[in-house]
């Protein structure tokens, strides 16, 4: 996500309301989140669904990686050749299946 601009993209609820059509275009062009005021105080964000999915997906790939780390913590971890073993024989079964269904075809 860019970094916002305050003398861009803060507006008021009022102007938010009025061009709302202008600020979304604005959004979609800079990649950069309107901040709604009101009252003087944050109330809201526009952004685009781009930037939103963006957004979320890097969160939850940060969560992925923090329930990992706590897993690796607990000890409840796979070590990494058990991993590779466990997918090795996964793909030798699988071209086991492969050839087996090749020969009876």
């Amino acid at each position: 996500m860019a970094n916002i601009k305050p003398t861009q993209d803060l507006v008021p609820l009022s102007t938010f309301r009025a061009h709302v059509s202008e600020l979304l275009k604005q959004t979609q062009a800079t990649g950069r989140p309107i901040i709604i005021t009101q009252h003087g105080r944050g109330a809201g964000v526009l952004m685009s669904a781009e930037e939103y999915e963006k957004m979320t997906d890097s969160q939850a790939y940060t969560r992925s990686i923090t329930v990992g780390q706590a897993q690796l913590a607990a000890g409840e971890g796979i070590p990494h050749e058990q991993v590779v073993a466990r997918f090795r024989r996964k793909v030798k079964a699988m071209k086991a299946a492969r050839r087996k269904l090749k020969a009876t075809a």
